[in-house]
């Protein structure tokens, strides 16, 4: 199966998508015992994995694009993306 191309309109989306609030990701962190690691799911432009590292020692992104998105939020040290998320 193949995935959509959003390349071409990534910096659009980067720019006029709004961002999660803090308060989410505290309420999230506030849900779990311990906090080693986290899961994002398709994490698409990433930025959800980065506001996870607040909390978490390490994040696992993944999502079904092939390549990372060049618009994507910058990668963080502790995020550790993998593609696609359906690879066997």
């Amino acid at each position: 199966m193949t995935s959509p191309d959003f390349s071409p309109i990534a910096r659009q989306y980067a720019e006029s998508r709004p961002g999660y609030p803090a308060e989410l990701f505290d309420y999230l962190a506030s849900l779990v015992d311990r906090r080693d690691l986290a899961w994002d799911c398709a994490t698409g432009n990433g930025q959800a994995a980065l506001q996870l590292t607040r909390h978490f020692g390490r994040v696992i992104a993944t999502g079904p694009v092939q390549e990372p998105d060049p618009e994507a939020a910058p990668a963080a040290p502790l995020v550790t993306p993998l593609h696609p998320a359906e690879a066997r």
